[in-house]
């Protein structure tokens, strides 16, 4: 079998994904290493993929990285221009719909916040952290739900099931790029 390759972390548009997978495929090849796979989104879920022992090079969120893919290598680290990264540095967005924008954080409080999953640095933990020193007694938002992805958080919010999300810069640069509507009515407040 073939070793896989894929680039599933930010795969918005089918074009440029395919692009950065041949331009990496073709690298490889020169170097003798055929490679298989799909340009994006892997079959099954990202675990699973990430532990596949047919899997070459991929890319995969930080959080998973240190705390569940101990036998995972790294090899380098992606530098994006978007607006808020810095280096290999990158920033969570928080972004409530376009009435919300004039808000603080603490206005948030008692609110509905959606994440992507329980594992992502940019949609979780980011936003955990920034609450954290606004934390007094007991949960500081009514509820906290998982969506799946940053793309459905910003639907959640959009629709008015969730308040807050917070939302990597890369994912938000390139929906801006692709996929507009998806940030229609909202707004980045807070970084």
């Amino acid at each position: 079998m073939s070793n896989l390759l894929a680039f599933p972390m930010y795969a918005v548009d089918r074009g440029e994904t395919r692009a950065l997978w041949l331009a990496v495929q073709h690298l490889l090849a020169a170097r003798g290493v055929p490679v298989g796979g799909a340009p994006g989104w892997p079959e099954s879920d990202l675990l699973a993929h990430w532990q596949q022992p047919e899997l070459i090079l991929s890319q995969t969120c930080g959080y998973p990285l240190v705390t569940q893919l101990p036998e995972v290598q790294v090899v380098g680290c992606f530098h994006y221009t978007a607006a808020g990264c810095e280096g290999s540095q990158y920033r969570s967005f928080l972004v409530v719909r376009e009435e919300d924008r004039h808000l603080t954080l603490a206005d948030f409080r008692g609110r509905r916040a959606v994440c992507n999953s329980e594992d992502s640095q940019s949609g979780y933990n980011a936003l955990r952290k920034k609450v954290a020193p606004l934390i007094v007694d007991g949960p500081f938002f009514s509820q906290t739900s998982f969506s799946g992805s940053h793309r459905q958080s910003l639907i959640d919010v959009q629709r008015g099931k969730s308040d807050i999300a917070a939302i990597d810069c890369v994912t938000w640069a390139l929906l801006e790029r692709h996929e507009p509507e998806r940030l229609a009515g909202l707004a980045a407040f807070d970084r």
